[in-house]
């Protein structure tokens, strides 16, 4: 939100510096985020001076122009052809040089300036005329300069140039009562007044509103009541489209507004003065000349004031004459009915509209304007005829015109909200006692009023402008913003308690586990949910289909995302490009998805790792991640979550190379493997980086299915046997595992792969794999022939099944 110091002037008047306002405006919760000092300069040329005209002669090839010489500085003078008959010798002037400068058209864009001939005599400059440089008058006359400077200084030295400060508001959505500069002032003065500060406040006056009694207006009719809360307009004829006055543009142009004619201004200046946006219509372009408040059919065409042609929906609220549409309402007008430079007659409107209804069809259309900004946030119903009438005698003084009397509909009028305010409630949530009297005047600060007293309580009226006021609790809060939270003494001895919260069984489960993680190195990242549009070109091929939102605030945070996956590899990506290459990451996190017209939503914890194994060290070498190190971590994890049996599949995966899925009961339970190359390349990564993805709600119903037993070590010793095998190379040693769980499960505790062979002299399509078996009976002692006998029918097993060979 943006103020302008002079501007605001106009209605407050203090003692009070810049500065100090600026430390006042945060205090009551107007945060100042920068104040700037502006300076809108007279010209809308640059490298404007003083010259004076040492010669002026008749052109030699024109009778009405002259060839003048006009000095510039002591020993320099330009040439310059000249059309306007009041230049003589010895006048001084402003004077633009052809060489490095610059003009503005009347759209604003820049134009540089070149020597050229005019009549074939060369002309090096222009001498200004009033009107070249903004000021009101006539553009055949120069503008003579009574001045002491020297030749060559500034316009800016010759002209006293405005100057002012431009506030930057950090507004929240909840004060719209601030949207303009009445309403900071009149926050302002509640504040200063309540401190003790002298201040004056004073209103723009409109009990000089008159009416012409033999102008007609157009009727008005409110057909959508629920969209439309107050409708009130008026005709005004025989305007004169021009430009604003000099003082009207200066304060748009403070506000960064570019000034179009004086109609449009005006609206726009009743805006950011109020915070009420308002609407001009060409009456002549109006068919049945009348009004009608409505929504239209679904998928009705409309071309608005930007040229694009819109569809609108059956929920769209329009401005219609009686055969067409006019203007969306309280968000942006038609090209067809809007401001021209041939407009005489015009129809002023201002107006109430449900924020609702505004920020839906804002939305669904992607427009953002600085009527819908206010609509959207809720304008002061009380406040639609005031406006409207500042805003029509502002258009009679500066464009002409005969006013209508204005026809104002407000079918539900908008009650003031009643609240019941304590005096122990305010002098407890401050922690000290405020004075009865200085509650009142607050509030009288404030334009709540009292409408019954007692000795303990007040019930009062909160204003149709303060949304955000509708408990007592808000009203409290408006006391200590305006009373100052700064005076609020600190008591020297604090009493509070500690409310303990006994964890869940489930956080204990998910923090013991995240500690597990920590102690390996792993640090916990916390992403957003929503993700870029972009990465779904990874995961086109799942049959899951994205969310994407309705009205997504950049690409960057378009979709809710799918896999936990890219939010990670944003964050691998950032610290590589920081030099930091060894990262060991983890995230919980749900992921959201749609298929066959259902929503999915699903919790995981995710594992990246990526870089060297361990830091550089005399000692021993370092060695790079592998899957096989993702995959113990994760092994490891569900083991400790009592998970002791999943057996593993190959799976391809959108997302991984070598994807290898765990299954529990044939549910998933996790899948982990290298993410491809193709995702790293594009996150500009250049090392392989490997990922997991673990079902967390399945290990948590595992975690509570399963219960822990307790039992006594063994008495009786174990027992180790190798084997060393040669298999094809396309059986796994899960295949190997399965086959000797299902011979000798009582007996062999563990199964250990400890060594692999390929290639040399193995014959083709062969890899031999060294086995270590663990075997223990827990009643007695294993002998020799017993452990031979379970041995032999492992050996077996696997000649059967597998056709495995021993070495």
């Amino acid at each position: 939100m943006k103020i302008s110091y002079n501007w605001l002037k106009q209605y407050l008047i203090c003692e009070l510096t810049l500065h100090q306002l600026c430390e006042i405006l945060t205090d009551i919760g107007l945060e100042v985020e920068s104040c700037k000092e502006s300076k809108i300069l007279n010209p809308i040329l640059d490298h404007v001076i003083l010259g004076e005209v040492r010669s002026c002669a008749m052109h030699p090839n024109a009778d009405h122009l002259k060839l003048t010489h006009v000095g510039i500085r002591q020993k320099e003078e330009l040439q310059i052809v000249c059309g306007v008959p009041n230049i003589i010798a010895g006048q001084k002037v402003l004077v633009t040089p052809f060489v490095g400068a610059h003009i503005l058209d009347r759209e604003g864009k820049q134009i540089r300036l070149k020597k050229s001939k005019s009549r074939g005599v060369t002309s090096e400059g222009m001498i200004c005329s009033d009107d070249e440089l903004t000021l009101e008058g006539d553009s055949k006359k120069i503008l003579l300069i009574d001045s002491k400077a020297p030749l060559g200084a500034p316009e800016s030295e010759l002209f006293q140039t405005d100057k002012d400060y431009l506030i930057e508001i950090g507004l929240t959505p909840n004060r719209s009562d601030a949207m303009g500069h009445w309403g900071v002032a009149r926050d302002l003065y509640a504040a200063l007044k309540a401190r003790g500060h002298k201040a004056e406040l004073h209103k723009p006056k409109v009990e000089h509103f008159k009416s012409e009694e033999n102008i007609s207006n157009f009727p008005l009719y409110i057909e959508s009541p629920d969209r439309c809360v107050r409708y009130s307009g008026c005709l005004i004829t025989d305007i004169k489209i021009a430009p604003s006055p000099p003082w009207l543009q200066k304060r748009l142009q403070t506000l960064g507004l570019n000034p179009i004619n004086n109609v449009v201004d005006v609206t726009n200046f009743v805006m950011h003065e109020f915070g009420q946006p308002l609407h001009t219509f060409d009456a002549d372009c109006l068919e049945g000349k009348e009004i009608h408040v409505k929504t239209l059919s679904e998928g009705q065409s409309f071309r608005t004031l930007d040229h694009i042609k819109r569809t609108l929906s059956d929920e769209d609220l329009m401005i219609c004459d009686a055969q067409k549409p006019l203007c969306m309402a309280g968000i942006l007008g038609g090209l067809d009915s809007g401001i021209t430079q041939k407009t005489q007659n015009i129809f002023l409107e201002s107006s109430c509209f449900d924020p609702i209804s505004i920020r839906q069809s804002a939305k669904r259309h992607k427009l953002s304007t600085d009527a819908s900004f206010r609509f959207e946030r809720g304008v002061d119903p009380e406040q639609v005829v005031y406006a409207l009438k500042r805003a029509a005698l502002l258009i009679k003084e500066i464009a002409g015109g005969k006013i209508s009397k204005p026809i104002d509909l407000y079918p539900n009028p908008v009650k003031a909200f009643q609240v019941k305010l304590r005096y122990e409630k305010i002098n407890r949530l401050l922690g000290e006692i405020l004075p009865k009297e200085k509650v009142k005047k607050i509030l009288f600060l404030l334009e709540i009023d009292i409408l019954s007293e007692e000795d303990k309580t007040l019930r009062v009226s909160i204003p149709p402008y303060r949304i955000d006021v509708v408990r007592e609790v808000d009203l409290i809060e408006e006391l200590l913003r305006i009373y100052g939270y700064n005076l609020i003494k600190t008591p020297k001895n604090f009493c509070f308690f500690l409310n303990y919260e006994k964890k869940s069984k489930l956080e204990e489960l998910e923090e013991n586990t995240a500690t597990i993680l920590n102690a390996q190195g792993f640090y916990e990242l916390i992403n957003l949910s929503l993700t870029h549009r972009k990465y779904q070109k990874f995961i086109k091929d799942s049959s899951d289909q994205s969310i994407e939102l309705l009205n997504p605030l950049s690409e960057e945070l378009a979709i809710l995302r799918q896999s936990l996956l890219f939010g990670l590899m944003e964050r691998i990506s950032y610290n590589i490009s920081r030099k930091n290459t060894s990262l060991k990451f983890f995230e919980w996190g749900k992921t959201y998805s749609k298929k066959e017209g259902k929503y999915i939503e699903n919790y995981h914890l995710s594992l990246i790792i990526t870089g060297k194994e361990q830091k550089e060290h005399w000692l021993h070498s370092s060695g790079l991640f592998s899957f096989f190190a993702l995959k113990g971590v994760v092994e490891a994890l569900l083991k400790k979550n009592r998970v002791q049996q999943f057996t593993q599949q190959l799976k391809e995966d959108p997302l991984l190379d070598k994807s290898l899925l765990l299954v529990h009961r044939q549910k998933p339970l996790a899948h982990l493997g290298r993410v491809k190359k193709s995702i790293v390349e594009n996150f500009d990564i250049n090392q392989e980086v490997f990922y997991a993805e673990i079902c967390w709600k399945s290990v948590v119903n595992i975690f509570q299915e399963n219960k822990i037993y307790i039992q006594e070590l063994p008495k009786y010793p174990r027992v180790r046997r190798d084997l060393a095998i040669l298999l094809d190379t396309d059986i796994t040693f899960e295949k190997l595992y399965e086959s000797v769980q299902e011979t000798e499960r009582k007996l062999v505790k563990s199964t250990i792969l400890f060594d692999v062979y390929k290639g040399g002299k193995l014959p083709k399509g062969k890899k031999s794999y060294a086995l270590s078996f663990q075997l223990e009976d827990p009643q007695e002692t294993l002998t020799d022939e017993r452990i031979e006998k379970v041995m032999e029918n492992i050996r077996n097993k696997l000649r059967k099944t597998l056709g495995a060979e021993f070495r």
